[in-house]
Parts: structure tokens; sequence; C-alpha cells
């Protein structure tokens, strides 16, 4: 063995093995399409939530209102949770409900953009600013919710 493999920490030498084996035997790019999608398999967890009730399309209980509702109603359920949403006409607002109340971390993801981190207070309730794209909120690793749009 040369004066060099000795002195070489184990750092440096994986570094050489890895430089070796990338030179004559790359990885395929399928092998790390896959590798990548394994990472994305840890959300398959979390429930898709089902629509339970929108009061857009309650039909004749909205129509008994005034002509324009200042607020849309969403309930959206699974086996872990349930998720209650009113949505302000003309605000940016959300106010929700969690049942029952979980200490699970929620997070309102925007389609364009970074998600939102939401604090919910030991009710489950919770208050969120929101931009006016498509959202839809996760309760990590219990309940993602469908896109929804205004």
């Amino acid at each position: 063995m040369n004066d060099r493999m000795h002195h070489m920490n184990d750092d440096r030498l994986a570094q050489l093995l890895a430089e070796t084996l990338d030179a004559y035997e790359p990885i395929p790019d399928a092998a790390l399409d896959a590798a990548y999608a394994a990472i994305d398999m840890d959300l398959l967890s979390e429930e898709l939530a089902a629509l339970a009730f929108d009061s857009a399309s309650a039909g004749e209980l909205v129509a008994m209102r005034a002509p324009e509702a200042e607020a849309r109603l969403l309930s959206f359920v699974n086996d872990h949770v349930s998720i209650d949403l009113e949505l302000h006409a003309g605000a940016p607002i959300i106010v929700g409900q969690l049942s029952p109340p979980t200490d699970a971390q929620l997070l309102v993801e925007v389609e364009d953009g970074d998600p939102i981190e939401v604090v919910a207070d030991e009710f489950g309730r919770f208050r969120v600013a929101v931009p006016s794209s498509p959202i839809r909120l996760r309760v990590v690793g219990l309940v993602v919710t469908p896109w929804i749009t205004r």
C-alpha cells in the first residue's frame, strides 16, 4: 500500500470512491428519478380529504340567503380530522377549525408560492390571510384538502 493511502481520511476516501464510480458507472437517470419519487412517497400517509359541504353548491339553502353570500363555507373530512373553512368574499381571509384539535403542523399551500404556516389555538381554530390564487390546506401527516379556488 502506498504512503498516500495510509494518510487518507475516511471522508477523502469516500469522495475518491464516489468520483471513481461516477466516472466508470454513473447512476442511470431512471434510478435517480425513482429515488426522488420515493422521497415524495412519505406524503402518502396523508389522506386526501373529501369535500363534505360547500355552501356555493348547497342549492336552495343558499338562495334563501342574501343574493351575494358574504362567506363561502366548506367542510372537508377524512378518518383523522375534519376541516371547516369560512372563505370571506372580497377579503383574503380564511377562518377555520380542525376537529379534533391537533398539534400537527398546519400549512396553507399556495399554487404558485411558498406554504404559509398556520397556528391553531387549543380548540383547533385558526385565521389566516391568503393570496387569491388556488390554495389547499395540509395537516402534516394527517390530511390534505383538494385545491380550493374562490
